[in-house]
């Protein structure tokens, strides 16, 4: 291929330099072709902008892709290689991700995940979702800004995703390895704590932060940058982003399974953090020791944490050890108190984020029904890239060797070991140099003279410092090639170390203190006896050799030496060698268990090289093109030092000339054995074969060494592309194969059904004529029969027969319900029907549920007894059962109007009651119909949804008219009150009305009324019903007593709100003792003075008080003043400041005394002699009483020194 134009792979380039690698990197980075392979390599430049390259469509393309040429290079094909292979072969996969800070690395890895997830199918429902949603959750509390990325992870993860043996997900699990615990205490100049603290500043409200003591960002110190930081949101655009942060954290946290506590509780922990890095030190001079000087922030950490605020202080400023049986109490310098201060608030995070990671691997965790399944893995490795600041710490130390165990890794495996390979296997080849950084992984690793041992061993000394040191390494290490033993302008605590991606200067300030990583017995117990579970739960799990508090299976490796510097190729394992090894293991020896922050990072990397070398590796390549973080520059001197120190040459020329693909005589003919044998042919695993089988496919430049097949990477698909064929083939004659079997076997089927057929039909001709005679007799029987039964039963009034005459009207009644002032009058008509009804329901049919009656200009035209299930009134001239028309009824004297209305019924309305008594109407007809009396629900039965309609019937939908509950409810009501038994017969009347005018309905001229029958024979002789209603009279007696004692309540507290007292706080403005006010006020009534009790203050003399507290008061006084923890009054907390120290510092005091009588004479032996001194300045009068008192003072001072210098001689 020719040189000048972009090529996908860059180890089919003709000239193969430095020069043409650049070259092509840039043309393809400015066409926004950011990927490019070398050899089976991804190489991936950093746009610093997004590119419409991730979207499904174009994830799509690259599923279940078999030719790599004919799509573009893409971090997809890595994945979906990666997915594939596993599938394939069963071997477990690992995506190793490296670069520089700032390359892409994390967004990489999201991508990956992305990939494999959204196109491999998962038997549990969200599984795959949350999974994706597992990287922004740990990136909040994880990641942070960086000089070098504004999106820096600050740990290291490596996310498993867990497949069975056909590709499907079942569950995954996350481990995280060296957390910059440090970074929670100090930031380095213009970057950033981790993301979840501006994120929480950014998004809890008002009432939030109150409620969590939190109070402006930049009144914090570890959020802004240790008080360096005018304003941590410098932009609206800042704060927005964190805000919407937040709210999605929120979201994210409840969709993984985490609940509304522990969220609170998360936030809790972390307002505690803040608080705790607020505590401030001062010095004791009597006692030269430290104590807590604004105890508020001390008591707001204690009320978060839920310990007793003593304990804690006691814990942060002292120390206390155990010497022949004797318990000694140590008071801690200020410095010494800071630095346990600090290792509390690391502590405190690095355990809450153990806690998340594992309840995350919990809910991702396969169910137990995958438990005893083969399973294999895919892994992603996500870790910080390789630092240079202009100050490089300890944190830059412990990462860059980490980055130099990756670079070594992938030099191991690109060209050691595949070298070593050749030789072993007689392949000619060329050998190729490249940067082999062993030696200085032996710089750190080599006992007992390496870096991190040296650093182990000095962190035990209390004496040693960082300079001590540094001098020690430059003592040791000076001669070593990649050490740089500092001179001139570098003199001091700093020294040099020659990466493979350039010379980096660190310095040691802080180094033997960082390692150290002490935290004291004493703040753990503290933390452990706290009376929230969930922290003393933290404090209380035990760490593993890693540090990290969630369960992971800590089987310490029997060679870490072997693993880490891995001198030979590792043996890949499947799914179930991988689910072995999780599951065994030698346990740690707690004994040699190390406690130093170096011990943990080397268990760390231990373990995680080990999940590496136990999988086939995918490698990605991340660079970026410029340092300013900028989109569309491209610097050739940034990316070429990067080229430089990855090696990135020598890979393309290794990639051209060697051989990627290298398959065991036994996997490659059982792999590829159809495309030369018979597929039933046994075949023997043996050169001769392998190159018949090769040759016979036309492939070249490839090599058959002793025990191995070596091929180019592209010859792979190439040999897959001729399976594809011919199992195309296979599949195309077995498709016509079974066509052919599939006909014969319904030509079979057909055959034998025609058979059966005839002879069933011969069986019908012999058999019809005398079912057909059996059939006839019987309905004549059923017919003689029915008509027998007619003759002796009196026939069921139906619809079209049951009418009756209009009863005469009956006399007047006025009837009243007792439970309402308004006076029930009863229409003409509606007495007449219901004496009607009455005269009639005894001869009446059981099953006659109603009587209706066509009410016309208030008269009732006809009336009908109802016994069909349901009954229809309509606007038609037909009557038949269950129907009834309007118009097939006659009506005499009738005017336009109603002729009019009846003409508007329509298809009308459709009635019928259910079991329990209650009346279901459905309008049938477009034209309205509505509820008469709905407005007066105390005079009807009508049901809460007719009064929620408007009395209206929806069209098309049954709806409850006569609701029998309400109808028990009145006569329950009217039996409570002994009412008028006619107006609960009235309740059993229910009106339809065909059309409402614009004024009411009552002035419709034609409507319909229906007296429901088993209302009123329920309340006649029904005992259930009397039952009930029995009940309901009980509850409504229960009711009107509730509502009594509610008023009788209401009562009291509005007069205990009108006359409220003084509180116990205002005690001391007032005299005590009964007694002398009682005399006050009698000598006030006497003098003709108002006086009042102290609950009959006024709001005037209540708005007059003094709301402001004295001048001169602190802020932090002030807010702990207006605490909800703290009431104390601000005044007296000033002056026990001042004299004599907090109720809490000498609390403190008094108990660590108590622990050790000798602290406070231990501490400062001429404690009684200098106090003796200032009472002598005090006392300058020459009276002798006075004289004699301070010499008596004396000698009892002077008695008890003597008395413990003597205890002292004695015990020594």
């Amino acid at each position: 291929m020719a040189d000048g134009k972009m090529v996908d792979d860059i180890a089919t380039l003709n000239v193969l330099n430095e020069k043409t690698i650049l070259e092509q990197l840039k043309n393809r980075y400015h066409k926004d072709l950011i990927y490019t392979y070398i050899g089976d390599i991804l190489l991936a430049v950093n746009p610093y902008r997004s590119l419409p390259i991730y979207s499904h469509e174009e994830s799509t393309k690259y599923v279940n892709l078999k030719y790599r040429r004919t799509v573009r290079p893409h971090v997809f094909a890595i994945a979906d290689k990666a997915y594939q292979q596993m599938k394939r072969t069963g071997v477990n996969q690992c995506c190793v991700i490296s670069g520089e800070s700032g390359t892409g690395k994390t967004e990489t890895a999201k991508f990956i995940v992305q990939h494999i997830i959204n196109h491999c199918h998962s038997h549990q429902r969200g599984l795959q979702d949350k999974i994706l949603q597992v990287n922004p959750l740990l990136e909040a509390f994880g990641n942070a800004k960086t000089i070098m990325n504004n999106n820096s992870s600050r740990f290291g993860k490596f996310i498993e995703i867990k497949f069975t043996t056909d590709g499907k997900v079942v569950g995954a699990s996350i481990d995280d390895y060296l957390l910059e615990k440090s970074r929670i205490v100090v930031q380095n100049q213009g970057e950033r704590n981790f993301h979840i603290f501006y994120y929480m500043f950014a998004g809890l409200t008002a009432d939030e932060k109150y409620t969590y003591y939190l109070a402006e960002p930049e009144k914090h110190r570890i959020v802004n940058g240790n008080h360096s930081v005018k304003e941590v949101f410098r932009t609206d655009k800042d704060h927005q982003h964190c805000q919407t942060k937040f709210n999605e954290l929120k979201k994210l946290l409840l969709t993984e399974g985490f609940s509304d506590e522990d969220v609170d509780t998360m936030f809790t922990v972390l307002a505690a953090i803040v608080n705790l890095a607020d505590i401030e030190f001062e010095l004791d001079q009597d006692l030269d020791g430290a104590y807590v000087g604004d105890e508020y922030y001390l008591k707001v950490v204690s009320s978060l944490l839920s310990v007793d605020p003593v304990d804690l202080a006691e814990a942060l400023i002292s120390t206390t050890t155990y010497t022949r049986g004797e318990q000694i109490v140590m008071l801690k310098t200020v410095e010494q108190a800071n630095d346990g201060r600090d290792a509390l608030a690391k502590a405190l995070y690095s355990r809450l984020f153990g806690w998340i990671v594992g309840q995350i691997n919990d809910i991702l965790a396969p169910r137990d029904e995958y438990s005893n399944e083969s399973r294999c893995s895919i892994g992603i490795l996500d870790i910080f890239g390789f630092e240079n600041f202009t100050h490089n710490s300890f944190e830059q130390l412990c990462i860059n060797f980490t980055n130099e165990q990756l670079q070594y890794f992938f030099n191991q495996n690109i060209f050691a070991w595949e070298q070593l390979e050749y030789a072993n296997e007689g392949i000619s080849m060329n050998e190729i140099k490249f940067n082999n950084n062993k030696g200085l992984l032996q710089l750190f690793m080599e006992r007992p003279i390496g870096i991190f041992a040296l650093l182990d061993e000095e962190s035990k000394f209390p004496q040693a410092t960082d300079d001590t040191l540094v001098h020690k390494f430059n003592e040791r290490f000076s001669k070593h090639p990649n050490f740089v033993a500092t001179t001139g302008v570098y003199r001091g605590s700093v020294f040099g170390i020659r990466h493979y991606a350039g010379d980096v200067v660190y310095k040691a300030v802080g180094f033997l203190e960082k390692n150290r990583d002490s935290l004291s017995r004493g703040v753990s117990d503290c933390l452990k006896n706290s009376e929230n579970m969930f922290v003393s739960k933290l404090f209380r799990s035990k760490l593993s050799s890693t540090g990290s508090i969630h369960r992971r299976n800590d089987n310490r490796s029997k060679d870490r030496k072997a693993i880490l510097l891995c001198p030979s190729r590792p043996q890949r394992q499947t799914g179930d060698q991988s689910k072995q090894r999780t599951s065994t293991g030698r346990k740690s020896d707690s004994k040699t268990q190390q406690t130093t922050l170096t011990s943990c990072f080397k268990e760390s990397l231990t373990e995680l090289m080990e999940k590496v070398l136990a999988a086939e590796p995918q490698f990605l390549r991340c660079i970026k093109p410029n340092n300013q973080k900028q989109s569309q520059r491209y610097e050739d001197n940034v990316v070429l030092t990067q080229l430089r120190c990855t090696g990135v040459l020598q890979t393309t020329s290794i990639r051209r000339l060697g051989y990627a693909v290298r398959l065991t005589f036994e996997e490659f003919v059982n792999r590829y054995k159809f495309l030369c044998f018979p597929m039933t042919a046994r075949v023997q695993y043996n050169a001769v074969n392998c190159y018949q089988l090769l040759e016979s496919t036309g492939l070249s430049d490839w090599q058959v060494g002793k025990t191995k097949v070596f091929l180019k990477y592209w010859h792979s698909e190439q040999l897959d592309s001729l399976m594809d064929s011919h199992i195309a083939n296979v599949v195309t004659s077995q498709k016509c194969v079974r066509g052919w079997l599939a006909r014969q076997r319904i030509q079979r089927l057909r055959n034998h059904s025609r058979r059966i057929t005839s002879q069933f039909m011969i069986y019908v001709q012999e058999n019809g004529e005398n079912l057909f005679r059996n059939v006839a007799q019987t309905n004549e029987h059923d017919i003689r029969k029915r008509g027998k039964v007619n003759k002796t039963k009196t026939p069921v009034k139906t619809a079209a027969v049951a009418r009756t005459s209009t009863a005469s009207p009956d006399r007047e009644v006025s009837l009243t319900p007792s439970n309402n002032n308004e006076t029930f009058e009863p229409s003409e008509v509606q007495k007449l029907i219901l004496q009607d009804t009455l005269a009639a329901v005894r001869s009446l049919d059981p099953r006659v549920w109603c009587r209706l009656y066509f009410i016309e200009r208030n008269r009732a035209v006809d009336a009908f007894s109802i016994a069909s299930p349901t009954l229809i009134v309509d606007g038609s001239s037909r009557q038949q059962r269950g129907r009834i028309g309007v118009q097939s009824l006659q009506f005499s004297n009738s005017d336009s109007q109603s002729q009019r209305i009846r003409s508007f019924i329509g298809k009308g309305v459709q009635l019928e009651m259910d079991s329990e008594g209650h009346i279901y109407a459905t309008r049938l007809t477009k034209n309205d119909i509505y509820v008469r009396g709905w407005t007066r629900p105390q005079f009807c039965c009508v049901s809460a949804d007719i009064i929620k309609s408007g009395g209206s019937l929806p069209y098309g939908e049954a709806i409850r008219a006569f609701d029998m509950d309400e109808f028990k409810v009145h006569v329950a009501m009217e039996e409570e009150r002994e009412g008028n038994k006619d107006f609960i017969r009235h309740l059993c009347i229910l009106s339809l009305s065909f059309i409402k005018n614009s004024e009411d309905d009552t002035k419709t001229p034609c409507w319909v009324s229906l007296v429901v029958l088993p209302a009123l024979r329920q309340r006649m002789n029904d005992p259930q019903v009397l039952e009930e209603i029995k009940e309901i009279r009980q509850e409504y007696r229960t009711a009107k007593e509730i509502k009594e004692e509610a008023e009788r309540l209401s009562k009291k507290r509005r007069w205990a709100k009108k006359n409220i007292r003084s509180s116990n706080f205002e005690k001391g403005e007032r005299k005590a003792g009964r007694l002398v006010r009682l005399m006050e006020r009698e000598k006030a009534i006497s003098e003709g003075l108002p006086w009042k009790y102290s609950w009959e203050k006024s709001d005037d003399e209540e708005s007059n008080k003094p709301s402001d507290v004295s001048d001169g008061v602190s802020e932090s006084e002030q807010s702990m003043a207006e605490s909800s923890y703290y009431h104390s009054d601000i005044s007296s907390y000033r002056h026990s400041r001042h004299v004599g120290g907090s109720d809490i510092r000498r609390a403190t005091m008094k108990r660590l005394e108590q622990a050790d009588p000798g602290l406070r004479r231990r501490q400062s032996r001429h404690y009684y002699a200098s106090e003796q001194v200032e009472e002598d300045k005090m006392y300058t009068s020459d009276n002798s009483g006075m004289k004699i008192e301070r010499r008596r003072r004396w000698a009892k001072v002077s008695e008890f020194i003597r008395q413990d210098e003597e205890k002292d001689l004695t015990q020594e």
